[in-house]
């Protein structure tokens, strides 16, 4: 009788909190009373094995083993009910589909400025005008769907005259979903006359699946 008694009580609950979880009523309080009252159907759900395995070997002794005894389970899942997976109850409850987290970031090589200005292109370099330093801008967009922060980005320059590479770095503090935004580097030193290999690199972010968009290259000269 307890088991059965606990289930009433517990169903009891389930319900207004449920449906008060549903229509966004006091969504935090109701999805308290709905762990609760979940976690209650899950021990009946474990009393119920207990009772059940005790009738079984009562039949047994009376050779009444032919009876079947029901299964009852109200919940397939036996950790649904804590608080943090409530929400995806509830969501599943609403038929609102529970995203997986995806976490990426890329830099769109079609959005590069560089200053000083183009003046023309050599093959495959972007000759610039003379200046003793580069500045570049160029977008950062969240490929992902979860909140980015701190996202580092790196200029690197390689020059044909100088063994050493000469880096800039800067933070992105947050980026949201699908979200575009510019980033200047500035300070970057010139190698007027020399072929150089800028590349720039953004990430990765933690948990980040595919790297492929993350560096982009640009073979430039700046005029002396």
């Amino acid at each position: 009788q307890f088991v059965f008694d606990m289930r009433a009580a517990a169903l009891d609950d389930y319900k207004p909190a449920l449906l008060n979880a549903l229509e966004d009523i006091d969504v935090e309080i109701a999805s308290i009373q709905l762990s609760r009252a979940l976690e209650d159907l899950h021990i009946s759900d474990r009393v119920y094995e207990y009772y059940k395995k005790a009738v079984g070997i009562v039949l047994k002794e009376k050779k009444l083993d032919q009876l079947e005894i029901p299964e009852s389970y109200f919940l397939q899942k036996k950790e649904i009910y804590t608080l943090d997976k409530i929400s995806d109850y509830i969501n599943a409850a609403k038929g609102v589909a529970t995203l997986q987290p995806i976490h990426g970031v890329a830099v769109l090589p079609e959005t590069v400025e560089f200053d000083p200005k183009k003046k023309e292109e050599q093959g495959e370099y972007i000759v610039l005008l003379y200046s003793e330093e580069i500045s570049v801008t160029i977008s950062i967009q969240n490929q992902g769907n979860q909140v980015e922060k701190d996202i580092p980005i790196k200029v690197t320059l390689k020059s044909e005259i100088e063994p050493e590479p000469v880096t800039v770095e800067t933070t992105i503090p947050e980026i949201k979903p699908e979200e575009v935004l510019p980033v200047t580097l500035p300070g970057i030193k010139s190698f007027p006359g020399s072929k150089c290999l800028l590349k720039i690199l953004v990430g990765p972010v933690a948990f980040e699946q595919f790297l492929g968009n993350n560096e982009v290259e640009f073979k430039i000269m700046v005029e002396r």
